[in-house]
């Protein structure tokens, strides 16, 4: 009697055990909870192939354009079909770019404070307030 309780009790321990174990290392590495601490604390650390190891974006890329490509692009035509191809082909890599480029250094991305952007436009008035022509080249210089 002892022996068959003890024996129960051990398998109970076991497929507890089992259980426990596929929680830990199966269920919850897969969930998007998870997965998006692990895509913040990379971009924490500004590693970037760690974050977008957990990023699908070939899949982010065909989702918008097939759900938004045909509101903005003309598909009925051979230049919107060629265009909705380049995204394709072409989105993923340049949005892998950006990302890595704004996880690596994100003040890279930071505009000019508007303080500076009004002095530059004031001092361009003032120089040649006569030529649309002369405000643009002293704003190329600028």
């Amino acid at each position: 009697m002892k022996s068959k309780s003890l024996i129960t009790i051990l398998i109970i321990a076991i497929v507890g055990a089992l259980a426990a174990a596929w929680y830990f290392m199966w269920y919850i590495p897969h969930t998007p909870a998870y997965t998006l601490k692990i895509i913040h604390q990379a971009v924490q650390d500004k590693d970037a192939d760690e974050a977008l190891r957990h990023i699908d974006t070939k899949s982010i890329v065909k989702n918008i354009l097939e759900r938004e490509g045909n509101k903005y692009i003309d598909t009925s035509n051979p230049f919107g079909k060629a265009t909705i191809a380049a995204a394709k082909t072409f989105g993923p890599s340049l949005i892998e770019d950006v990302m890595r480029k704004y996880i690596e250094d994100p003040d890279s991305f930071k505009s000019q404070p508007l303080q500076q952007i009004l002095t530059i436009r004031l001092k361009v008035m003032t120089t040649c307030p006569w030529s649309i022509a002369c405000r643009w080249s002293s704003l190329q210089r600028a």
